[in-house]
């Protein structure tokens, strides 16, 4: 099963009463679902399948501070491995552009 989160979103009282009538026709199980099931279709309609592979192909911020860390604290052949491991890669990429 697909990460979850938590989103709080505001909307106006009218766009909050279509999206709770298209649940009490049981178009949508919740209002929940409805919102998750326009998010969906707004991300279609803007972003390619190229651009959303490429978008969650890209490290997360936490995921730079956790190898800043690594590189900062851990042991320093790690961080030189790491410097290496990063060096390489930008390297091919380079190299496939």
């Amino acid at each position: 099963m697909t990460d979850t989160e938590r989103v709080t979103v505001r909307l106006p009282s009218d766009t909050l009463t279509l999206l709770q009538s298209l649940v009490d026709e049981g178009q949508f199980s919740s209002l929940s679902e409805a919102v998750v099931t326009a998010v969906n279709d707004l991300i279609g309609a803007r972003l390619t399948p190229e651009d959303v592979e490429e978008i969650l192909a890209s490290p997360k911020e936490d995921d730079l501070l956790e190898i800043d860390a690594i590189m900062v604290d851990g042991p320093p052949a790690m961080a030189g491995s790491m410097e290496a491991a990063i060096r390489d890669y930008v390297r091919q990429r380079r190299g496939s552009q």
